[in-house]
C-alpha cells in the first residue's frame, strides 16, 4: 500500500471487517477469494479453482478493499467495497491516469514550462 500515512491507523481492522462482511467474495465480479493465511491447497479444495492457475497467479485471488471515492481517510462503509486485486486495479485505473496527467503538468510547470491550453 502506497502512502500508508493517508490511511487511518486502524485500516487493517476496517479492511478485515469489509472483507468478512463480503464473505471473501469480490463484490465486483463475484470471484471467491483466499482468506489470510489460508493454505493454497485448502483454497483450491474449497473453491474448485484450477490448481495451476491459482499457484501461478496467487495475487488474482487476493481480496482488497477499494475506496470508491479514492479518499483513503474516508472509511464510511458505503465508500468501501471488497474487490479482488484485478477488479481493484481496473476500478482505480481511470483515476490514476488522471492523477498521473495532473502530476506531469505540475512538474512541467515547476520546471518553467507553461500550459497554453
Amino acid at each position: 500500500m502506497k502512502n500508508r500515512h493517508k490511511y487511518p491507523e486502524n485500516w487493517e481492522e476496517i479492511s478485515l471487517i469489509i472483507r468478512n462482511k463480503a464473505e471473501w467474495i469480490c463484490q465486483q465480479c463475484g470471484k471467491q477469494c483466499r482468506k489470510p493465511k489460508e493454505p493454497i491447497q485448502e483454497f483450491i479444495d474449497r473453491t474448485g479453482y484450477n490448481n495451476l492457475e491459482v499457484r501461478t497467479h496467487r495475487i488474482r485471488w487476493c481480496l482488497t478493499v477499494a475506496h470508491l471515492n479514492h479518499t483513503p481517510m474516508d472509511c464510511r462503509h458505503e465508500n468501501l467495497r471488497a474487490m479482488c486485486a484485478p477488479c481493484h486495479l481496473k476500478y482505480d485505473a481511470p483515476y490514476h491516469a488522471v492523477v498521473r496527467r495532473i502530476n506531469k503538468l505540475k512538474k512541467q510547470q515547476t520546471q518553467g514550462q507553461l500550459n497554453l491550453f
